[in-house]
């Protein structure tokens, strides 16, 4: 049965012509760029149905860039870039009806957002020592946004509210809708080590990083920010031993805090862990061994919404035909059957959980075949030029390993 309140017809285009000029200097151990481009931009939005409406807008944007990159020491190279860029609105977010999210939670996009401007800046720095196989990188982002599209909520606290003719947000209901501000900042940062463990012929890599994300919103009509700082540590031990056997071990956290300017109820403090083994064992003779295991827990979402459970995915494959180019394997996923998917989302003043029902324990049976055509390597004058070839392990599973999930065509 149609609904005409929560249906609606709407188109939306959005048309860009640019055009810029940017200046290099420099070689490859030193090198600076910079320019700017103009940007046109037109918007246009149309509902037809259940009535019409129309909403035209124009944006005329100078953004410019700027790049910097330099060699430091024997082994070390920096890299420094910054760009300004914009980004329209999606339909969602223009779309002017109401979406029911359960009985009280209401929510509107809005026909008159404009585009946001953003200012983005990265710094990277790495360090690779060829000689002991050590490395260290370093990186930075920061971004600021310009109109950057909030909710602005409204909550029925004292009774029931009329949204039109059809709708009503029940009391104790919020009804969110998409709006401009200003005042969105972001940073974050990451930082990896790494070195070799030649006892066990693996590589050693210890990561950490931490980010702060300020989000304007309204509540009520009152401005104010979410402030969410995250904290992340890792570390990964990857085997090099052989192109026959390969395993990883790994281990990685992530620590949120929640600080929320107008509803401290909001406020908190969560973390997700999570720990992976896996081993891929690969046969002279083409047979193919993979085992992988997961151990995820949250802490500090709330009854109901923390979680921990171990996923186990197995499978067993043969090579075969000529050049063990054909593969016929049969997988399992989620052997205990305990896969579940639980996310939470800091938006504006809102925190989201949402738990969604997924697929758990499948077997799969699948055939493989690798096509190659490379061709000869060619004799060239002061050296031959080779043409590497990892044998038969090449068909195995990538160094470090990878999650098996559902079969991609």
């Amino acid at each position: 049965i149609l609904n005409p309140s929560q249906s609606n017809m709407f188109n939306n285009q959005y048309n860009t012509q640019s055009a810029g000029l940017s200046y290099r200097l420099g070689n490859r151990d030193k090198m600076l760029s910079f320019g700017a481009n103009y940007q046109y931009a037109e918007m246009q939005s149309e509902r037809t149905y259940p009535n019409t409406a129309a909403v035209k807008q124009h944006f005329a944007n100078v953004l410019p860039n700027l790049m910097l990159m330099a060699k430091v020491g024997e082994y070390g190279r920096v890299r420094l870039f910054y760009r300004s860029s914009t980004q329209q609105p999606n339909i969602d977010q223009l779309q002017d009806v109401y979406i029911y999210s359960g009985l009280t939670n209401v929510s509107i996009g809005n026909p008159d957002l404009k585009q946001m401007y953003g200012h983005q800046v990265s710094g990277r720095y790495n360090y690779t020592n060829t000689q002991s196989g050590n490395n260290f990188f370093a990186n930075l982002f920061v971004n600021s946004r310009q109109d950057y599209i909030a909710n602005a909520i409204y909550t029925a606290t004292r009774a029931d509210s009329l949204l039109s003719a059809t709708d009503t947000l029940k009391r104790g209901g919020r009804l969110s809708k998409a709006t401009n501000m200003d005042g969105y900042f972001s940073a974050r940062s990451f930082f990896t080590y790494g070195v070799p463990l030649k006892f066990i012929k693996s590589n050693f890599n210890l990561n950490a990083g931490a980010g702060y994300e300020k989000i304007p919103g309204i509540t009520n009509q009152v401005e104010g920010f979410t402030h969410n700082y995250n904290y992340n540590l890792g570390a990964v031990v990857s085997s090099n031993i052989s192109e026959y056997i390969d395993f990883t071990v790994s281990y990685d956290a992530v620590f949120n805090v929640v600080n929320n300017t107008i509803e401290p109820a909001n406020n908190g403090n969560y973390s997700t862990h999570n720990a992976r083994a896996s081993v891929n064992l690969l046969s002279k003779s083409g047979w193919v061994l993979q085992n992988e295991i997961n151990h995820t827990f949250t802490k500090g979402l709330g009854d109901g919404f923390d979680q921990r459970f171990w996923l186990w995915n197995a499978s067993v494959g043969k090579k075969f035909l000529k050049n063990q180019r054909g593969e016929l394997r049969a997988s399992v996923f989620d052997l205990l059957k305990q896969n579940r998917s639980i996310n939470r989302s800091v938006n504006g003043l809102d925190i989201v959980d949402t738990q969604n029902q997924v697929l758990t324990q499948y077997f799969m049976l699948t055939f493989t075949y690798r096509l190659r055509n490379f061709g000869k390597a060619k004799q060239q004058e002061g050296g031959e030029r080779r043409r590497f070839e990892r044998g038969p392990g090449e068909y195995g599973p990538p160094p470090g390993g990878g999650r098996m999930g559902r079969p991609s065509f």
